[in-house]
């Protein structure tokens, strides 16, 4: 941060998170916290990249923060979120059409899985290596591919049944 002309560092709060303007990284468009009925969603922040297809979400861990990436291959442009009076999330696209934040089966891509927790209502499964610290949490399964490798020092938990 260029804090030229600013005062003392100390009486500022930076953010949890930024993403860099590289080629295709333009804007984020500011999300809620999901206190839905989906457990393993809970206490998640929901933001996304505008001109890109993909959602973050950003959670407390330790004494600073986890911030996971999904792609969603064609959903772009997302201008706004929504809260449902149940606590659902809603992202809506600058085109109109909405859609309801939750999570299904998903598979964690194979190679190197980058530290944080994976959520899902379905199966989760990976045939990709840890290094860091992963979670993955799912309402019914975790499945370990023969692939899948936890490599020395590393820090892997699966945790099943995070749904009500």
């Amino acid at each position: 941060y260029n804090t030229g002309g600013c005062g003392p560092i100390g009486g500022y709060t930076f953010p949890v998170f930024e993403e860099k303007h590289s080629p295709g990284g333009n804007s984020l468009t500011g999300g809620f916290v999901y206190r839905g009925p989906n457990a393993c969603l809970n206490g998640l922040y929901f933001c996304a990249e505008y001109l890109r297809d993909t959602i973050y979400t950003i959670a407390p861990e330790g004494m600073g923060w986890s911030v996971n990436k999904r792609i969603f291959a064609g959903i772009n442009n997302i201008a706004a979120f929504g809260e449902g009076e149940d606590g659902t999330l809603y992202a809506v696209r600058k085109s109109g059409t909405i859609y309801k934040i939750t999570v299904t089966g998903d598979n964690v891509p194979g190679g190197a899985i980058p530290s944080g927790t994976y959520t899902s209502d379905g199966p989760l499964d990976s045939a990709g290596s840890v290094a860091g610290t992963v979670t993955f949490e799912s309402a019914e399964a975790v499945i370990l591919n023969p692939q899948f490798e936890v490599l020395l020092g590393a820090v892997f938990s699966g945790i099943v049944g995070c749904s009500p």
